[in-house]
């Protein structure tokens, strides 16, 4: 008998054991079965077959279908390959097997392992006992009816047991002897999305160490493995402090970006509608947002028109930041895996830009729910980098040829509304998705104030740089010297995201410029930008440097509860409260750093990009809840352009 884990199956305690009778493992009469408590007797008694031909490694895990999902190694195995059971729900031994196509040709599978990702795949590892020396991974799609064929990893492994699951807060842990030469020492590693593993921890060793296991308690970890085969012994782990520990131990300015990375994507990015939100009221795994506006909330532009303090109020700003820095990014790595990512964002943005049927109106986000409702009250800046960032894109080679058709469909419908609204009828406003006047002034165009003066030609150029149409040309040329020549001071107080717009509007126009004088005049007004950024930029840093980590960690409320709210021209507005300044602090951090990186010749960028280091290296990205992540990748990957992050 083999004791094969416990089975907790509608409220009912089961104990699994396999049954082997053949003088080596494993003979034709192998079978797996339960034992149920009998508390009167006190002792286990034999419930019955689960199934025949069949050793599992791990318990049945549940499925969202409300079947049971575990392995099975069949007696022969070894040359048929390794199955996963699915079923356990109708009765103990209802299964069907699903195969692993390859575990016996492209590899020698051992013991597999599985858990859901979370985006309901599966992922199965296994050992390879040909000698590979590293795991193999599988993936499901279909809730573990078909596996793709397990391609190796560049996880080291011993040729041993491992463990793993994933935790309550999201995280995955991964127990297993990584050292490929022997059982010796016991690691445990971490992985926030269930595929990679960034973190690597030392447990035990200096000895032979092997057959872990591991389950959560309390906030800790305990962990359960052999001595030398001669003992069982237990280590208690505080799950926090491998959280402080992997921050402590980051060390460079490129392991923490990486971490914003995944966090960026994993908590921020809203796959129902490809954008980005605004903030996290909560760490908890799919938790992260669940403050955003419902359907019918959005439906009747609760809180205000504009979205204000919801979560959905930047995602068109938040999107062009990403495909920019996406650009940038690539522009470094050529890592292809970004192609797709592009792609997605680009679809968000034009999902902003379509799914309401306004042509021109460019949404600030779509809410999750419906994949269909906005708010109706856009404006300039969000319109600025949804212009911007789909213009790099078009420019860049993360680009394919369908999604450039798209970008001169959406431009030009942009470019065409404000040709139609910005009017001196309008007050130069490009009005709201029902056609009326903004109240507050954020959709006006034109006779604005120095830093917003040239988004109005910067997206007439883009519109015409993707199309060729002469009227966008027209109106281009019509404002670009006089934008120019308003830009010559736009203050020194502005916060950095009026920095950023303003940056990215020149950078457009730069590029875009034929008449020489005018175009020196673009990066004289760009140098000067950068310089007002730079000191910006100090500030941000001694501010944040005056924080506590409790502080920086502050999340973000449910905006329906708060206790304050404000009248901004009939707009009620939600008040966030103290979380209102770390939330600016970590995106003016970024957004400072980028605006000086954006001028080539930008004045301290040297003393810039260690500063920005230092930022990066002290920040803790899994205590962030601001979107402003967003920019330290894109301050970061647009610095790495010109070498390393010191």
């Amino acid at each position: 008998w083999i004791s094969r884990g416990f089975w907790k199956r509608e409220g009912e305690l089961l104990a699994l054991c396999a049954l082997d009778e053949a003088a080596g493992f494993f003979g034709p009469g192998l079978e797996l079965r339960a034992f149920r408590w009998n508390a009167a007797g006190a002792s286990w008694e034999d419930a019955g077959l689960v199934a025949r031909d069949a050793i599992n490694n791990f318990p049945p895990g549940q499925l969202p279908s409300g079947d049971w999902l575990m392995s099975r190694r069949t007696h022969d195995y070894k040359s048929k390959g390794v199955q996963f059971l699915i079923g356990g729900k109708k009765s103990l031994d209802d299964w069907e097997s699903r195969p692993v196509l390859g575990t016996s040709s492209e590899l020698s599978a051992e013991e597999p392992l599985w858990w859901a990702l979370p985006d309901d795949r599966l992922v199965a590892l296994f050992r390879d006992n040909r000698g590979s020396k590293f795991l193999y991974r599988s993936i499901s799609s279909d809730g573990g009816c078909t596996w793709t064929t397990p391609s190796r990893t560049n996880f080291p492994d011993a040729t041993s047991k491992l463990h793993g699951f994933r935790l309550s807060d999201g995280q995955y842990v991964l127990v297993s002897n990584s050292n490929p030469k022997k059982r010796d020492p016991l690691t445990l590693a971490l992985s926030p999305d269930g595929l990679s593993f960034d973190r690597l921890f030392y447990l035990a060793g200096g000895r032979h160490v092997d057959y872990p296991h591991a389950i959560e308690q309390d906030g800790h970890l305990y962990i359960a493995f052999s001595g030398g085969k001669q003992s069982v012994e237990v280590l208690k782990v505080k799950i926090a402090d491998l959280d402080r520990l992997a921050m402590s131990h980051a060390g460079t300015a490129d392991a923490s970006i990486e971490r914003a990375w995944q966090l960026a994507w994993k908590r921020f990015y809203l796959p129902e509608v490809q954008t980005f939100g605004d903030y996290l009221s909560s760490y908890e795994s799919g938790q992260e947002q669940s403050h955003l506006p419902t359907a019918e909330e959005v439906g009747r532009q609760f809180p205000n028109p504009c979205g204000y303090s919801t979560g959905m109020e930047d995602g068109a700003i938040l999107g062009g930041a990403m495909l920019s820095l996406l650009c940038d990014r690539y522009a470094v790595t050529r890592d292809d895996s970004l192609l797709e990512k592009a792609s997605a964002v680009f679809a968000g943005l034009q999902r902003c830009a379509t799914v309401h049927g306004v042509p021109g109106f460019v949404a600030r986000n779509v809410c999750p729910e419906d994949g269909r409702s906005v708010y109706i009250n856009s404006s300039r800046d969000q319109v600025t980098h949804f212009v911007h960032g789909l213009w790099r894109y078009y420019h860049s080679p993360l680009a394919n040829d369908a999604d450039k058709e798209s970008i001169r469909q959406v431009l030009s419908a942009v470019a065409q509304r404000m040709i139609d609204f910005v009017t001196p009828e309008n007050d130069y406003d490009f009005c709201r998705a029902d056609g009326t006047r903004c109240p507050l002034g954020i959709c006006r165009m034109w006779e604005v104030q120095p830093h917003e003066a040239a988004r109005l030609p910067m997206i007439y150029a883009a519109a015409w740089d993707v199309t060729g149409d002469e009227r966008f040309r027209e109106q281009w040329r019509r404002y670009a010297a006089e934008a120019i020549e308003q830009s010559r001071n736009p203050g020194e107080q502005k916060p950095a995201y009026a920095l950023l717009q303003m940056q990215c509007s020149l950078e457009v126009l730069h590029a875009l410029e034929p008449d020489p004088q005018l175009k020196k005049a673009i990066r004289e007004r760009m140098e000067h930008v950068a310089s007002l950024a730079a000191s910006r930029f100090e500030g941000v840093k001694a501010a944040l440097a005056g924080k506590t980590r409790m502080e920086m960690g502050m999340l973000g409320p449910d905006w329906r509860t708060v206790p304050e709210w404000k009248n901004q021209k009939g707009y009620p507005n939600p008040q966030w409260g103290p979380f209102r300044e770390i939330w600016h602090l970590t995106r003016e951090a970024g957004e400072s750093a980028l605006v000086v990186l954006m001028a080539d010749s930008a004045p301290d960028s040297t003393e810039l990009r260690t500063g920005l280091s230092e930022l990066i290296r002290g920040f803790d990205y899994d205590h962030t809840a601001s979107c402003g992540i967003l920019y330290h990748l894109a301050a970061y990957w647009k610095a790495r352009q010109s070498g390393p992050l010191s």
